[in-house]
């Protein structure tokens, strides 16, 4: 499923469309073949027909450090913790279970404490975790594209399976 996500992102931006708004409840799963695809493109950028979306992702989804403006380094820093929320199972900085916000004052304590830790360079431990390095790469800005990430997934998966052949 990793590697899906950020091939969708990777070719949405080779088209030259920013997503905006990258967060779990955007990537639906095929029933029968599991396959994720991607969703609501209502706040997506696209320079060169003209959209221009105003949607910023979601808190644990967004770096606060930024300008307030989409680009593809706010797709990539979203893709790292939409790979954090598949490899743990939740969002970042909120642990299991974790279902719906149940009022407005729990969603915005969790935005106030997870902007908080982002916004310090402070982001969860991704020790042991599939992908762990290059979740934290996408979060400290360490990658210009998406196809970065793939190169790295693969180099993963492909070291990955040498160890078990070996």
């Amino acid at each position: 499923m990793c590697r899906q996500a950020t091939e969708a992102i990777a070719y949405i931006h080779s088209r030259g469309v920013i997503h905006s708004d990258l967060r779990p409840d955007n990537f639906l799963v095929h029933t029968t073949d599991y396959d994720l695809m991607l969703c609501d493109f209502g706040g997506s950028t696209c320079e060169e027909i003209g959209i221009e979306g105003e949607t910023l992702p979601d808190d644990g989804f967004f770096d606060p450090n930024s300008d307030c403006t989409t680009t593809v380094a706010t797709d990539i820093f979203s893709l790292g913790s939409v790979l954090y929320t598949i490899v743990s199972g939740h969002w970042p900085y909120r642990e299991p279970p974790c279902g719906f916000f149940t009022s407005r004052e729990e969603m915005d304590e969790y935005g106030s404490r997870v902007n908080g830790f982002f916004s310090r360079g402070i982001y969860p431990d991704t020790k042991g975790l599939y992908v762990g390095e290059i979740i934290l790469r996408c979060w400290n800005k360490k990658y210009s594209s998406a196809n970065e990430i793939l190169r790295e997934l693969d180099a993963s998966e492909s070291s990955a399976s040498n160890s078990e052949t070996s």
